[in-house]
């Protein structure tokens, strides 16, 4: 295997790991319909989670596994972090 391969399954590999990773907490999550509240700040706190880890796309990555626009996901983030207001 040539070092261009390797690098292509690792990073493959990191991205199915992340996934994983992010689909097993949004799995955790409340209801969004009982606790919505509880929902987004949980969203917030799993974005702050795999940013901080350094993951390249974070919004990107979580929207997919939520199955929403980007531009919905930032603004329930926006909204998670008035209701800590």
């Amino acid at each position: 295997m040539t070092s261009d391969e390797t690098e292509v399954l690792a990073v493959d590999a990191y991205r199915v790991m992340a996934r994983r990773y992010v689909e097993q907490r949004v799995a955790e999550l409340p209801d969004p319909e009982g606790d919505g509240e509880a929902y987004r700040r949980g969203l917030r706190d799993i974005h702050a989670d795999i940013a901080g880890r350094g993951h390249p796309t974070p919004l990107d990555l979580l929207a997919r596994v939520v199955g929403v626009p980007v531009d919905t996901l930032t603004g329930w983030l926006r909204t998670a972090d008035h209701d800590l207001t």
